[in-house]
């Protein structure tokens, strides 16, 4: 890897499979650019590049296509024609005719990508570069809340599908008399007042709420998680659904034989401000990424009563300073794990660890192609 672009979005088809989206960190809304890159290992050249003046905010794979998604107003389509962009009306913030905010989670639900996004953004491909927006408006935000900013989404079915993410606050400003009298707390270098008045202020000022909602093909029906902030969303082979949250928690949701959803809360990361933000399943652990690093259950993780066991990969730590994770995804017998800072790998669920390196080359911004 350089020091300027990192992988943001990533998607693994098969073992020797996969296609990555790379940007320069932290991004750029003035100037936006995408390198899109394709792996074939059955290639003599397995390497192949595309480029989009858009900034990258996730990937999927469908039929032996990937798909892309920026931050605004456009899907990519990216296959052995090339790139093609699709074009999504009103999503974006800094797009002309931008009226929804960014799209966040692109992903392939039994066959058809969907689309969430800010502001209870939701998308459906019905065809040829047709995206359908879902309605969502019986979504309601709750009290002192504006709008929901969607941030996970997957499920088994169109008529079984998950969604989560974190509400957005209703503007707040600071009453009068509370202003008139944290201003003369400062003039009196009184600090007790002023953290009391401070204390009254942040405890009117309204606080995000997590949110989960489960579409059976018919009804929404919202699931309790207020208090946490979910980040991804996950159904394993068994049905069962995870909700990677904030402060190193997983959520399990299940369905009660009255059709309610119970939750049960595991802390993976003691004491810690992390985000879990990737989940997958391989050999029968569940497998979690996090800022901290990767960890697991084990075998009979269901029970959210074994150990948590971190995994320890073996990285390439010429690349970059440090580990950090961006996706786990398993596909056939390996698991991809892809990292901002330390680029692609391959694990066996043992001790081996294959790292696929990126040709310097392709990383560069004006690539003029491979050498002969």
């Amino acid at each position: 890897m350089t020091d300027k672009f990192k992988i943001t979005g990533a998607v693994a088809r098969s073992k020797t499979e996969f296609s990555v989206g790379l940007n320069i960190l932290p991004l750029n809304a003035e100037d936006p650019y995408t390198i899109f890159l394709s792996y074939d290992g059955s290639k003599t050249q397995p390497w192949a590049r595309s480029d989009a003046n858009r900034n990258l905010s996730d990937l999927t794979d469908l039929k032996g296509t990937y798909f892309g998604l920026s931050d605004e107003e456009f899907a990519y389509r990216l296959d052995e024609d090339g790139l093609n962009s699709e074009k999504i009306k009103g999503m974006g913030i800094y797009a002309d005719d931008a009226t929804e905010g960014a799209g966040n989670i692109i992903t392939n639900i039994d066959g058809t990508p969907y689309i969430v996004g800010q502001r209870r953004q939701y998308y459906k491909r019905s065809g040829d570069g047709v995206w359908m927006k879902m309605s969502t408006q019986e979504l309601v935000p709750g009290k002192n809340q504006k709008d929901i900013d969607f941030e996970g989404i997957d499920g088994l079915s169109k008529d079984a599908i998950f969604l989560c993410g974190q509400t957005v606050t209703e503007d707040y400003f600071t009453p009068d008399d509370l202003e008139e009298k944290m201003n003369a707390a400062l003039e009196n270098d009184d600090d007790d007042e002023y953290d009391r008045i401070d204390a009254l202020i942040e405890a009117r000022r309204p606080k995000p709420e997590g949110r989960a909602y489960h579409w059976d093909g018919s009804y929404w029906t919202q699931i309790d998680v207020e208090d946490y902030f979910p980040k991804t969303v996950f159904v394993d082979s068994k049905g069962r659904t995870w909700l990677g949250c904030n402060q190193g928690t997983v959520l399990q949701v299940e369905r009660d034989e009255d059709g309610e959803f119970d939750v049960d809360d595991i802390e993976i990361i003691e004491d810690s401000r992390t985000d879990i933000y990737s989940i997958t399943e391989f050999k029968g652990r569940l497998i979690l990424a996090s800022a901290e690093g990767l960890f697991a259950y084990d075998e009979n993780f269901d029970s959210l009563d074994d150990e948590i066991v971190r995994i320890k990969p073996k990285l390439n730590k010429a690349l970059g300073p440090r580990p950090s994770p961006l996706k786990v995804q398993a596909v056939d017998d390996v698991m991809f794990y892809f990292d901002y800072n330390l680029g692609i790998y391959i694990w066996d669920g043992d001790k081996a660890w294959t790292n696929i390196p990126i040709p310097p080359e392709f990383l560069e911004r004006d690539f003029k192609g491979l050498k002969p």
